[in-house]
């Protein structure tokens, strides 16, 4: 594996901790609920596609919520 690669892969973690951390992810009026999969792909895809509501977290932890220089703004870097 090149390392590239790797870190393309690290960067994406990065992202999804990242986005996981600050925001809340919910089922939206588009969701489908039961999910059903695509029988057109080899690959697991939802049927009309996967549709979330993205929130700001309230509850946001300090470590996350610090600037460069380590001071806290309203829980917002």
């Amino acid at each position: 594996m090149c390392i590239g690669n790797r870190f393309a892969l690290l960067e994406a973690k990065v992202v999804i901790f990242y986005l996981l951390a600050r925001c809340e992810l919910k089922p939206c009026a588009k969701t489908c609920h039961p999910l059903r999969l695509s029988k057109k792909n080899f690959a697991m895809l939802a049927e009309g596609g996967f549709w979330l509501k993205v929130q700001a977290r309230n509850d946001v932890h300090t470590s996350v919520s610090t600037s460069v220089n380590g001071t806290v703004i309203n829980g917002h870097i």
